[in-house]
């Protein structure tokens, strides 16, 4: 299963539902996208070694972006932005 960044990020706070669910898996995907989200918003290196260890713990396995999800990632954008006020967050 694909995990966003928000759950990671809830996870990596203490948030119990997050920590649960992920403990739950063996294994999960995140996107490119999502790692360097993840590696941005680190504050310092306590936080990128914890960022490191949950990774790691829960033997995540990165996809990286292709043609394809490239492909779509934009179509999707082209019909949803105006009338969804979508925004590239960073």
């Amino acid at each position: 299963m694909r995990v966003d960044t928000d759950v990671l990020i809830w996870n990596l706070r203490g948030n119990a539902r997050a920590a649960d669910r992920l403990d739950g898996m063996s294994g999960f995907l995140v996107s490119a996208v999502t790692c360097m989200e993840l590696v941005l918003g680190v504050r310092d290196k306590g936080e990128s070694r914890a960022l490191r260890q949950a990774l790691n713990f829960g033997s995540a396995r990165v996809v990286q972006v292709d043609e394809a999800i490239s492909a779509r990632a934009c179509f999707l954008v082209e019909q949803f932005a105006l009338s969804h006020s979508m925004q590239l967050s960073k």
